[in-house]
């Protein structure tokens, strides 16, 4: 009993904490009409991110009390909510009636903030195809890679398949062989698949039809059709306007050539990361009667945590299979310099586990940029950069940060032989039985 009380009163602190920051900011959607900025100068709309809970959400003199939260390499969840401001909302639009507001996971609406010529340029057959207004595009919906959808438009979901350029990035590594060299492709990130799915079709729902390769293996009167996952690197399908950046990882876009280390692009660019999302969903009118959209991501393995490149065969002039008497391996980071560990130790996970990740989440007018650089060059891209690339940026922008604890039995990194000795290694690590382990603090 005493357990459970403790859980309680830690959750109702943590909660207390978001609520006083809330006010404080002016972020609780409560807060959006009585905020201490004029309405003129507030953004439409307040993005708050339910989860994880960061110091960096909250004001100085409470976030100091809090520590950055400790997630696992993937499976954690990255939860947002995007409020209206009802002073600014002039209401919602759908493409097409009957129905005045989305009531289909795949019926898509928009928040409409202004339309200087009174004419709505994105429903059926506009007379005003001209687009003016400021607005929040978004599509309920539920996608996972391999997961057929039509949620939102069909050049959004194809511009996130590997042909539309929504793939996994790719670098070049070691390509294993006796005397070999760094020019074997490798895809970074997570696994996104390559956008399409084949399913039988039609169905009531298109998505829910059999997986298929070919129309003899559908039921007769179906046939084997292609679908986008709407699941890629890039401004997400459902959601359109959001911008995900991260300064670690997949985020990152790095510049290499075949055969040499990657390096950070230059100037500084990060990939938007929204497309990942698993899910969108809305709220009509909520208990603080306002208008609001909550975004989802089960964040996959390796999205968030550095890109590492291994050489685990150093300073051996012609090495063997198991590259007696090397040096300690060599690493990079995240195109950075390289550093001397001891790979096949425990230290080597501590020290990859000292890396704290920076997420920036924010919304813009219309479409996202799929990549976004560091406009003004002070070595962050962020909402600053996005307006100076000629964006509308219709919301705050939320830094979160988060360290990974990474574990015994993660391969550390992508092989590449930064010596040039014609070997990159190969460890072994040993695996052993699961455990009862208390979680870090």
């Amino acid at each position: 009993m005493k357990t459970v009380a403790l859980f309680r009163s830690r959750w109702i602190f943590s909660t207390l904490l978001r609520v006083l920051a809330g006010l404080a900011l002016g972020t609780l959607p409560i807060a959006a009409e009585t905020a201490t900025f004029p309405a003129a100068s507030r953004p439409p709309v307040l993005l708050t991110v339910i989860s994880p809970l960061s110091p960096s959400e909250f004001p100085f003199f409470l976030g100091r009390f809090l520590s950055i939260p400790i997630e696992t390499i993937g499976g954690w969840p990255l939860d947002l909510r995007l409020t209206a401001d009802n002073s600014q909302l002039l209401g919602i639009a759908t493409v097409v009636r009957p129905f005045a507001f989305p009531t289909a996971r795949v019926q898509t609406g928009f928040l409409v903030f202004k339309d200087p010529n009174n004419c709505l340029s994105f429903v059926l057959a506009s007379p005003c195809p001209t687009p003016d207004e400021t607005l929040l595009e978004f599509t309920p919906s539920v996608e996972a890679p391999g997961q057929p959808s039509v949620a939102g438009s069909s050049e959004r979901l194809n511009h996130l398949t590997a042909a539309g350029g929504g793939g996994n990035p790719v670098l070049f590594a070691f390509d294993g062989a006796p005397g070999g060299s760094n020019t074997r492709p490798v895809e970074i990130g997570p696994n996104v698949g390559n956008g399409r799915e084949h399913r039988c079709a039609p169905q009531p729902d298109f998505f829910d039809g059999a997986i298929c390769a070919i129309d003899g293996d559908c039921p007769p009167g179906q046939t084997c059709q292609s679908f986008p996952d709407g699941y890629g690197f890039g401004a997400d399908n459902a959601l359109p306007g959001l911008v995900l950046l991260s300064d670690r990882g997949v985020g990152n876009v790095l510049d290499q050539v075949s055969g040499s280390p990657p390096s950070l692009h230059s100037p500084r660019q990060a990939r938007n990361l929204a497309g990942l999302l698993n899910s969108v969903s809305w709220e009509l009118d909520d208990a603080t009667h306002h208008t609001g959209i909550n975004a989802h991501m089960v964040v996959p393995n390796g999205l968030f945590t550095p890109t590492v490149f291994v050489d685990f065969c150093v300073g051996v002039a012609n090495p063997d299979a198991a590259c007696l008497n090397s040096a300690p391996p060599l690493i990079q980071a995240d195109g950075g310099a390289l550093q001397n560990h001891c790979v096949v130790c425990p230290t080597y996970f501590d020290f990859l586990s000292t890396f704290v990740t920076t997420i920036r989440v924010f919304l813009v007018n219309r479409t996202a940029p799929d990549v976004l650089s560091d406009v003004n060059g002070d070595g962050v891209v962020d909402s600053k950069d996005a307006a100076l690339a000629g964006y509308t940026v219709l919301s705050n922008e939320v830094v979160v940060k988060v360290q990974h604890l990474r574990q015994d039995g993660e391969f550390p990194g992508i092989l590449f032989d930064f010596d040039g000795n014609g070997s990159s290694g190969n460890p072994v690590f040993p695996g052993s039985g699961g455990g009862l382990k208390p979680p870090p603090r």
